[in-house]
């Protein structure tokens, strides 16, 4: 119970590092964010996570469509579970962006 509490927290610390790197925002602000009751972010901050958001899921959208092109291409089987979860997770990802 113990180590998995240790590993939990390690991969949140790992995850939410890099997450306030990528999005320009400080550790303990998500911190704040992710652990405190009150949930308080200026228009600053929701921005800049918004924007991260997006990039990352820009960035999804193109590796899922080139994942799909390559799929297509080798002549795997339209009715392959790959190619489905492929096309869905690139259709849930324009979802999200809007994009449908």
């Amino acid at each position: 119970m113990a180590l998995a509490l240790v590993l939990a927290t390690r991969r949140w610390r790992g995850t939410a590092t890099a997450v306030s790197a990528e999005a320009g925002v400080g550790f303990w602000t998500l911190w704040g964010l992710w652990y405190r009751r009150r949930k308080r972010a200026d228009g600053e901050t929701i921005g800049k996570l918004r924007a991260a958001l997006v990039r990352r899921l820009e960035s999804e959208v193109r590796h899922l469509e080139h994942e799909l092109q390559i799929l297509r291409t080798i002549g795997v089987d339209p009715r392959d579970d790959t190619l489905a979860e492929a096309e869905a997770d690139l259709a849930r990802a324009k979802a999200a962006l809007g994009l449908d």
